[in-house]
């Protein structure tokens, strides 16, 4: 069964569990506006990123980092509602009419925008809406990028020096006129007799006519001026001139937007100060975006990695792994020290059955948190280095881990170190193959085999993934089942371009793509996510000789 955004509803326990905790709230639903900051997602803050993960429904805009929707719940309703120029997926009215009806559907509804809400974001107007229709709302603001994009660009709005006020303009104005709004130009005369530092946003595509406008109302020719695209980012660049040149530079720059506009003599202190990203910039994977389409503990593990290697990482998580409980899961409980072996397949299969056992979510009806001390005379064999380290982090040191990434490794490395009267506990995923039993079966072995997870494909997902395919440098496909869902997903006209940025994990995946007749550009070497890293860093090298 499917919910309507695509991704398998999770077992009823929990579905249930939700209902109980937010039954009050259900009764009358609520809203949150909220600023998601500039590109840089870690720029978001803890309060809306905390809101961000209770959220039942996600109404988002285009200039928000799509990594910060990995932080949704599974169950999340995630709707898209961006604009890019001119071209709009959703009009205002009909965004406020959507955040009314989800409320009043009892839903808790994040309205997720780039920057501050409340800046040029038309969060007032749908606070106004929601205030007529009786709709409980909370304003979380965010960082402005008329702020943070200067300060990235080493440009301060103020110094006491030669800026003490900062104005903020957008050149897209629009005034209500009885029923209707009318676009109107800024008053250029009044803004070139004002003292500090003007900030425009949303203006790129009318560079030349704020420029000329300032000039023609008596501004310096000579005033310093700067344009800063894809700001806080990786991909951050800028263009520093006059009103008299800047529209030519930043066409030989080659600036596109989301852009903003700064204007005073303060853009003369950005030579001086700019030192954004500098210490990524000798990285290996500096200003390369690297998709990476794994399950979430798999992406952040790997964003980790790349992130020290200097690379832009966008985390779109096209398969998630959720808990499953089965009785016979209880009964291997109840009856552990029965057993001499335990086997995980994954990693996530450690992380999973170290959660149910130490903070399991049904221990009014179990005996659980279980004594891990009934762990002490089992051995645990893994599949490979990355699942080792996985177990470490819950105190176990792996009794086995088998030379080659592979189930049959795994299995056959196993067998040769039981005896007769062992008993193995194999605990996987529910879409996990049979090769091990088949190896155990075949030699005599004595054993369960439980799933304890299983791995759901994330539907929400394939628009947002479709958006963002062309400006990837990398694709990063951790799985076969998150290869799978790569390739069911991604549209066709997106495919030829995409295809060729692909990086698998092993030959598993690999072998998946193929299935899809599409050649990897390279393969990980070891089958971790240390190799991913350390493959896409050859990579780089290569290009660099």
């Amino acid at each position: 069964m499917k919910n309507n955004n695509g991704i398998n509803n999770l077992n009823q326990s929990n579905s249930d569990r939700a209902k109980a905790e937010n039954k009050e709230a259900k009764k009358s639903g609520a809203v949150y506006i909220v600023g998601a900051g500039p590109g840089d997602n870690t720029l978001i803050s803890i309060k809306a990123l905390e809101a961000l993960k209770k959220a039942e429904t996600i109404v988002y805009d285009n200039l928000i980092n799509p990594s910060l929707l990995n932080e949704a719940g599974l169950d999340a309703e995630l709707i898209y509602a961006g604009k890019s120029g001119n071209a709009h997926t959703l009009e205002q009215e009909e965004i406020n009419k959507l955040l009314i009806t989800k409320a009043l559907e009892g839903k808790t509804v994040l309205r997720l925008k780039g920057g501050d809400p409340f800046l040029f974001g038309r969060g007032s107007e749908e606070a106004e809406e929601l205030k007529k229709a009786g709709i409980k709302y909370s304003i979380i603001p965010g960082i402005s990028s008329a702020l943070s994009v200067p300060a990235s660009a080493g440009i301060p709005v103020t110094d006491r020096r030669y800026s003490s006020q900062i104005h903020i303009i957008t050149a897209n104005t629009q005034k209500k006129s009885e029923e209707s709004f009318k676009s109107e130009k800024p008053d250029y005369h009044a803004l070139s007799k004002l003292d500090g530092t003007l900030v425009f946003l949303m203006s790129f595509n009318r560079l030349g006519e704020v420029a000329a406008g300032l000039i023609n109302a008596g501004k310096p020719v000579s005033t310093p001026i700067a344009v800063i695209s894809d700001g806080t980012t990786q991909k951050q660049k800028k263009c520093i001139a006059t009103l008299k040149d800047i529209s030519l530079k930043v066409k030989q720059a080659q600036l596109k937007a989301p852009a903003i506009i700064v204007v005073g003599e303060v853009v003369s202190l950005s030579s001086q100060l700019d030192n954004f990203l500098d210490e990524y910039k000798s990285l290996p994977l500096f200003n390369k975006k690297i998709l990476l389409t794994g399950s979430r503990y798999m992406s952040l593990k790997l964003k980790k990695l790349l992130d020290e290697k200097g690379a832009d990482t966008v985390m779109l998580s096209l398969i998630e792994t959720v808990p499953v409980y089965y009785k016979y899961f209880y009964k291997a409980m109840e009856e552990l020290e029965s057993y001499t072996w335990l086997v995980f397949t994954s990693s996530n299969g450690i992380n999973t059955f170290f959660n149910q056992i130490t903070g399991f979510e049904e221990a009014d009806r179990l005996k659980y948190p279980l004594d891990l001390r009934r762990l002490q005379n089992i051995k645990i064999a893994v599949i490979g280095k990355g699942s080792a380290d996985t177990l470490k982090k819950y105190g176990f040191i792996a009794d086995f881990i088998p030379e080659t990434y592979s189930l049959e490794a795994l299995s056959t490395g196993l067998v040769k170190l039981l005896k007769q009267n062992d008993r193995v506990l194999i605990l996987r995923a529910e879409e996990a193959g049979e090769a091990i039993n088949k190896i155990f079966e075949a030699n005599n072995i004595s054993f369960s085999d439980i799933p304890v997870y299983k791995t759901l494909r994330d539907y929400r997902r394939k628009a947002e993934l479709n958006r963002i395919l062309s400006s990837c440098d990398y694709i990063c496909l951790c799985s076969s089942l998150g290869a799978e869902a790569y390739f069911e997903m991604v549209e066709t006209n997106k495919k030829i371009d995409a295809n060729a940025k692909i990086i698998s994990i092993g030959p598993v995946t690999t072998g998946t793509c193929l299935k899809y007749e599409v050649q990897p550009l390279a393969e990980a070497s070891p089958y971790s996510a240390e190799g991913i890293a350390g493959c896409l860093c050859r990579l780089q090298d290569n290009l660099k000789k």
